[in-house]
């Protein structure tokens, strides 16, 4: 299961992921979380979804920003021009080299 942008879920999703991250290791499952780490703060939810998670077989990979020649917006799209410094490195409009 993929579960994106976490970082705007309310409470009761948060606990929702943490309900099945806890019990993952029964089934054969995988449980994908996408998250801003800049979106969130201390006293964010997902911090104890984070908290549930360390305990577990559980692997955290951090991203980088995409470089800005991997974000290449197709120029049909309305906000091609803004789509670079709107993105900061998301996904949306990219190539593939």
């Amino acid at each position: 299961m993929v579960v994106e942008d976490v970082h705007f879920a309310d409470d009761a999703t948060i606990e929702l992921l943490g309900f099945l991250a806890r019990r993952l290791a029964a089934v054969r499952a995988v449980l994908v979380v996408t998250y801003r780490d800049d979106e969130i703060g201390p006293a964010h939810p997902l911090q104890v979804f984070l908290g549930v998670t360390a305990g577990l077989a559980a692997e955290r990979i951090e991203l980088a920003p995409l470089s800005r020649p991997r974000r290449s917006p197709t120029s049909a799209w309305p906000v091609a021009s803004t789509t670079p410094q709107r993105c900061t490195g998301s996904s949306v409009g990219t190539r593939s080299s």
